[in-house]
């Protein structure tokens, strides 16, 4: 019987894109005849000289129990069980994606009341196993993930909290079909470490700040020394105190003034980062051994939370944001649809963690979703945390992108992005700004801008009407004006459209 081998996406329990044509693919014996069965569906395709092969397989419609078989020569060699046709969804980013429901904050106050929201809905998720290196390929098991599980009151709390509440959000908008979320994190990483290498190089800035730049690390990295820093790293995660502090850390149990103390008194609980050939934040690491392992997999969006770490290169992000989104979509050869959520307010964590680069993060982001189609974007403006780079209510990241998802796919409601300019207008003494998602704009306090007259900070008044804002001040046709909104590191949104998300920062000049 000739070996077939799959992705281990394809797997017992998985479930699969529903009313589109779902993308079977794998390796088996090269030249050889390849049927595949889902259902009551056929299609038969040749496997190529190094044996892999694709099969497009037609849309299916909603499905809680069907069976793949597929079939070399015209005998059966694989078969995967339970398999459910709904709604997938891929869940990407860093840390503020890969954070556990157990240290979410409504968790935290009553988790048996957060775990019985799943009640009987059909969720189940695909861990991509955090794989760095070529070593760690030969100790899967050690890095969790590479199978399909049902999400349940057992495993719920070591899921992603913000991909949690995503699911239940969309289950409860869309009953009866079984809901699949591919859930690929990885702390503290750099767009550049989940973007191709082929996508880094053909961009000339790109190439320079990551791929050269790299090479120049490799070539005065001392191999030896790199060594003894990994082992000293394995040994400091290995201890017992260290994993309680950082669970009470993430938790939010450490006040900041506590956490900077432990900075400079405890150094050994932090460590310090060193690039090298083991690292995750090495150019194209977590594409090569993450994202290349699910491409092609057939979903029906991304859901993109990252760019914390991308703070030391954040006038280029915009760059990398857009190459890391064409990048996937060529691996997908389909144009998938990404919800980016932007970057939290946040000032100050510990050590060199801080957010004076967000609001350029931000901007970044923005320009990202204007300029590319089907990208869109969201906020959570309203609920970060000024001690800690991880906003704690996860309901409300996860419900923000469903709102998008809400509005954009499945067209159940209007207005699920957050707000963004459409338009300003300068009349006299009168600046109108009109904004798109949005019919009924409303603030929830003081409308708090910055407007600055030659470089002056100027007096103004303010209102909301309909989908505009309008802001009254005194001027004269030399005047320089600058409106600013949330473009400090740490701020509170004051405006918000009728589904309550808040409006997108923004800087105008005029």
């Amino acid at each position: 019987m000739a070996e077939v081998i799959l992705p281990k996406i394809f797997s017992d329990n998985a479930v699969l894109q529903r009313d589109q044509p779902i993308k079977i693919f794998g390796k088996t014996v090269a030249n050889t005849m390849v049927s595949v069965k889902l259902g009551d569906s056929t299609e038969t395709t040749k496997s190529i000289t190094n044996g892999e092969f694709v099969v497009m397989m037609p849309a299916q419609t909603t499905n809680f129990d069907v069976t793949l078989e597929i079939f070399v020569n015209g005998e059966l060699s694989k078969i995967i069980k339970h398999l459910q046709i709904g709604e997938v969804w891929l869940n990407a980013g860093q840390s503020n994606m890969n954070l556990a429901l157990r240290y979410d904050h409504d968790y935290q106050v009553n988790a048996k009341n957060i775990l019985s929201e799943i009640g009987d809905a059909s969720i189940s998720y695909f861990e991509v196993p955090k794989i760095v290196t070529d070593e760690d390929k030969q100790n899967t098991k050690l890095k969790g993930g590479g199978c399909w599980q049902r999400l349940s009151f057992q495993n719920a709390e070591q899921f992603s909290a913000a991909s949690y509440y995503f699911a239940l959000k969309l289950s409860q908008k869309i009953p009866d079909v079984p809901i699949g979320i591919i859930w690929m994190a990885f702390d503290g990483t750099t767009a550049s470490s989940w973007t191709s290498q082929k996508y880094l190089s053909q961009n000339p800035v790109l190439k320079s700040v990551f791929l050269d730049s790299y090479e120049d690390v490799l070539l005065h990295l001392s191999r030896k020394d790199y060594d003894k820093y990994l082992e000293a790293t394995r040994i400091r995660n290995q201890r017992q105190e260290v994993g309680d502090f950082w669970d009470k850390v993430l938790k939010g149990e450490i006040p900041h003034q506590q956490l900077q103390e432990a900075f400079k008194n405890n150094h050994s609980f932090f460590g310090d980062y060193v690039m090298g050939p083991s690292s995750e934040n090495r150019p194209h690491a977590l594409y090569d051994n993450m994202v290349s392992t699910i491409a092609g997999y057939t979903i029906r969006g991304v859901n993109y939370y990252q760019g914390e770490s991308d703070d030391t290169n954040a006038g280029i992000y915009d760059i990398l944001l857009a190459n890391l989104i064409n990048n996937w979509r060529d691996e997908w050869q389909m144009k998938i649809p990404f919800t980016v959520m932007q970057l939290a307010p946040f000032k100050h964590w510990f050590g060199s963690f801080d957010g004076r680069m967000f609001p350029t993060l931000r901007h970044k982001q923005q320009q990202v979703a204007n300029a590319l189609t089907d990208v869109y974007l969201t906020n959570v403006m309203d609920h970060g945390e000024e001690w800690d780079i991880h906003p704690k209510e996860k309901r409300i990241v996860g419900e923000r992108f469903a709102l998008v998802a809400f509005d954009r796919i499945y067209r159940l409601i209007k207005h699920g992005e957050a707000p963004s300019i459409d338009r300003v207008m300068l009349n006299s003494n009168e600046i109108s700004i009109t904004f798109n998602n949005a019919n009924q704009l409303h603030a929830n306090a003081d409308i708090e801008i910055e407007v600055l007259r030659n470089g002056v900070v100027a007096d103004y008044e303010a209102r909301l009407q309909d989908n505009m804002l309008i802001i009254g001040i005194d001027n004269d046709e030399n005047d320089n004006l600058m409106i600013n909104y949330l473009q400090n590191d740490y701020i509170v949104a004051t405006i918000f459209n009728e589904n309550g998300i808040p409006v997108s920062p923004f800087s105008i000049n005029l």
